[in-house]
């Protein structure tokens, strides 16, 4: 039965009064210069237009201001005016680390473009977002265009991390974010863009805290909840979420639904390439493809070795609690190329005097796996598999030939499962309490994640009232209730003179 939803809101006014509407004019258009001071509340920028978020930019650019906190308190439209002089934090090599708090409170910046032509190869950080340290960037949209172009470039360009909303993150937090900044490399036929380029983040570490005793503390990056919509290109490296997850950071309660390319190298869902790093209850349900190493989930899923004295150990990259369902591709001619359902490339290490294995478990792929040539590694699970500890992986029957790709490697990884299998509430238990019947079929009735809607909506479930239901409202509370298409509404307010109560549907 369709539905009309009721949202009853509270407001305070002097009085209860029928108002005459008034007419706001259209905000200005953001002319890529002009910039305001914002008002602040309790420390905090109160940020509504992109004059005032300009203003704000160019202040963390500054030596004592990485500190500065800010609050959206309104959708902000940057009109296409290239932001490479305002990238929060700064961009280059002495960007002076953002370290504040950026709440988005829920609203999107639109808009956004990024353009930066290169000639030689230098640091740089390019995003909304530039070098965050020890920061958070947390209920936020971004919608937009970044461009990397390569015409003039000379050599080859590593050094670059592109993020649509955060370039290059240490020890910080990105939370409840979505991307919709769609990344390209144009004009590159020499190769030379091999830079990781993420939707959400372009490259994720620790930071190391040094104690009064000399010790450290590490502080790990934490990517939570957070979605990529646009379309990525990568250099060596390309991913929706992360383009390169390292040591102990994590990407938790992530997806993926952009189309992912990786010029040269790696390209993956979530992450284009894990030395270390752990992903958590993630998916992916875009296309993915790379020269090289292409995963649904990772495109390659390493381990790291750390000799340095202040750094996070030697870590194993873990991927647990994850889905693919997007077609995965590895387009070169190099027989060492692979592609995977969850991981292009997944590989511990057994050399020299260090044994450490990755670890994948809990995971399920039911998209296709190709090559578009013969004798590549292609697998259902991984291409290329050494060295991993495994545990309770599936894939659609018919996804690929073989679980893992690698001939040299042992193929008994991972059991095989019908379209129907794998929709069985017997394999619902299988596959662990991090998944859930997808009931509203956004899944083509393979099990989802728990914290994922059972529609195709992104927005929280309403309760349905019935219409003889009393429901009671409190002074300086908002409330949404879903109502039949036929239904009543009697609407009862206590005067109180003080309190207005609007219902808008």
């Amino acid at each position: 039965m369709r539905k009309r939803i009721f949202s009853f809101v509270l407001a305070l006014l002097m009085m209860l009064s029928i108002m005459p509407i008034g007419v706001m004019a259209a905000a200005g258009t953001w002319d890529g210069t002009t910039v305001a001071e914002p008002a602040q509340e309790g420390g905090v920028y109160q940020i509504d237009t992109a004059e005032k978020l300009a203003w704000f930019a160019k202040q963390t650019q500054t030596n004592g201001n990485s500190g500065i906190s800010a609050k959206l308190t309104a959708d902000i439209n940057l009109n296409n005016q290239n932001w490479l002089d305002y990238i929060i934090g700064g961009s280059g090599e002495n960007a002076v680390k953002y370290s504040g708090t950026f709440d988005g409170d829920g609203h999107t910046i639109s808009g956004f473009y990024l353009s930066k032509a290169f000639t030689t190869n230098s640091t740089s950080y390019l995003g909304l977002f530039g070098y965050v340290e020890s920061g958070t960037v947390k209920n936020l949209t971004v919608d937009g265009a970044m461009t990397l172009d390569m015409a003039k470039a000379s050599e080859a360009i590593p050094d670059c991390y592109a993020g649509g909303v955060v370039s290059y993150l240490i020890g910080g937090t990105i939370e409840n974010v979505i991307n919709d900044v769609e990344i390209t490399i144009d004009n590159d036929t020499k190769s030379y863009a091999t830079m990781p380029c993420g939707g959400v983040s372009a490259y994720a570490s620790y930071k190391a805290v040094t104690n009064a005793d000399s010790s450290y503390t590490i502080v790990n990056s934490m990517i939570k909840n957070c979605e990529n919509k646009a379309d990525i290109t990568g250099g060596g490296y390309a991913a929706g979420i992360c383009a390169r997850l390292m040591d102990v950071s994590t990407a938790e309660n992530c997806k993926n639904s952009g189309t992912i390319y990786g010029k040269t190298d790696y390209a993956g869902g979530i992450s284009g390439r894990m030395q270390g790093g752990i992903i958590e209850s993630c998916v992916n349900t875009g296309s993915i493809s790379a020269e090289m190493h292409a995963g649904g989930i990772a495109g390659a899923l390493n381990m790291v070795v750390n000799k340095t004295t202040e750094n996070a150990g030697n870590r194993p990259g873990i991927v647990k609690h994850c889905y693919n369902s997007g077609a995965i591709t590895v387009r070169s001619t190099k027989t060492t190329a692979c592609s995977g359902g969850i991981a292009g490339d997944a590989s511990g290490n057994g050399w020299y005097t260090i044994l450490l294995s990755s670890i994948m478990e809990n995971c399920y792929n039911a998209g296709t796996v190709t090559s578009d040539h013969d004798l590549r590694w292609v697998g259902a699970i991984a291409g290329n598999y050494s060295w991993m500890e495994v545990a309770n992986l599936y894939y659609l029957d018919t996804s690929a030939a073989v679980s893992i790709g690698n001939p040299t490697s042992s193929r008994d990884k991972a059991t095989a499962k019908t379209s129907e299998e794998l929709k069985s509430a017997e394999f619902l238990a299988l596959i662990g309490d991090a998944f859930k019947e997808d009931t509203g079929n956004v899944n083509n009735g393979y099990p989802i994640l728990t914290w994922q809607p059972s529609s195709g909506s992104t927005e929280p479930e309403e309760p349905e009232v019935p219409v003889t239901e009393a429901y009671t409202i409190s002074a300086g509370e908002d409330s949404q209730i879903n109502i039949g298409e036929d239904a009543t509404v009697t609407l009862t307010v206590t005067n109180d003179n003080e309190t207005a109560y609007n219902a808008y549907f």
